[in-house]
């Protein structure tokens, strides 16, 4: 609503936004292991989850149980890796300027009728 109001270019708004540090993909792989590894969730997930597939004793137990981890894991990488692919295209498609005047309209939009939808509306009390 602000471009609309003050005629400023969408150029000038780029600068007021923080622009987050490149990182090499190590140290992403890193952050995100270290994030993954440290959540309590899949650890409670195993416990709870597992052992219901599992046949209790001998070595056919800790064989399922990796054949298990390692199926979960599978399946976690893939879905992950089709969530990064997708969420890439999609945030090449919000950077076009187009798309970005669209949404910043359409917001400003929402953000009137709301106000207006206060303005005209009677207090409970």
């Amino acid at each position: 609503m602000r471009v609309a109001l003050t005629k400023t270019p969408l150029a000038s708004q780029a600068k007021d936004c923080q622009i987050l540090p490149r990182i090499s993909q190590r140290q992403a792989f890193v952050r995100g292991y270290l994030t993954n590894i440290l959540n309590p969730k899949p650890a409670i997930f195993y416990v709870a989850a597992f052992p219901q597939f599992l046949s209790a004793g001998g070595t056919d137990y800790w064989l399922g149980g990796l054949g298990l981890g390692v199926s979960h894991a599978l399946i976690a990488l893939f879905f992950y890796g089709m969530v990064v692919v997708t969420l890439h295209r999609v945030a090449e498609w919000l950077r076009k300027p187009r798309v970005w005047k669209s949404i910043q309209g359409i917001s400003g939009l929402v953000f009137l009728l709301i106000g207006g939808r206060l303005l005209i509306s009677r207090s409970p009390a």
